[in-house]
């Protein structure tokens, strides 16, 4: 073959393998899905434009032990109102199109020095919560259990005591794995 046959033969094979790359769809790693939670203290909050919870998920939010805790906050709210102590986004735990979502409460439904996050899935038309957690900021890590992204939570005080959980999706709900604390001497 000459030169200027394997230059276009080349050309041709390069436009093909580039039309195929471009035809591919989107995995999870190329969404551009915040993978850190922080609300109120990082730039551009993923809860900024956050949506309100279905019927459904608002029903399965306020029977968690947590809002069941914090019922005398509640007393006299219509759903409506129920409905704006939630705030809700979209999240892929998984490497699926699936959509999952991270859940984060307004007063009352929220500590004096944490925020309060719930993680709701849903699977075959049963909608829970498989993870619930107090803290200053929640991470979607990259590495993955039984399916689902790994999950790191850090919450610290202004005393620098700080606590650093890792949850593991354990084939039904998050189970904390590992907890970590830091206490710095202040001077």
């Amino acid at each position: 073959m000459k030169r200027e046959g394997r230059t276009i033969w080349f050309l041709i094979c390069l436009m093909c393998s580039v039309d195929l790359i471009a035809a591919q769809p989107p995995g999870r790693n190329s969404r551009m899905e915040p993978r850190v939670f922080s609300p109120g203290y990082q730039e551009n909050d993923p809860f900024e434009d956050a949506k309100a919870p279905t019927n459904v998920m608002l029903d399965v939010l306020l029977r968690t032990p947590e809002v069941r805790m914090n019922s005398g906050g509640l007393r006299g709210l219509n759903r409506e109102n129920l409905r704006k102590l939630f705030r809700i986004v979209q999240i892929h735990l998984a490497e699926t199109d699936e959509i999952d979502w991270l859940v984060n409460g307004r007063f009352p439904m929220t500590g004096a020095d944490c925020e309060w996050f719930w993680i709701v899935q849903t699977v075959r038309g049963n909608t829970k919560v498989i993870l619930f957690a107090n803290t200053n900021s929640l991470e979607l890590l990259a590495k993955s259990t039984n399916g689902l992204n790994d999950v790191r939570t850090v919450w610290s005080s202004a005393a620098g005591y700080a606590l650093t959980d890792i949850y593991h999706f354990d084939g039904a709900v998050y189970r904390r794995i590992h907890a970590f604390t830091k206490t710095d001497k202040l001077p």
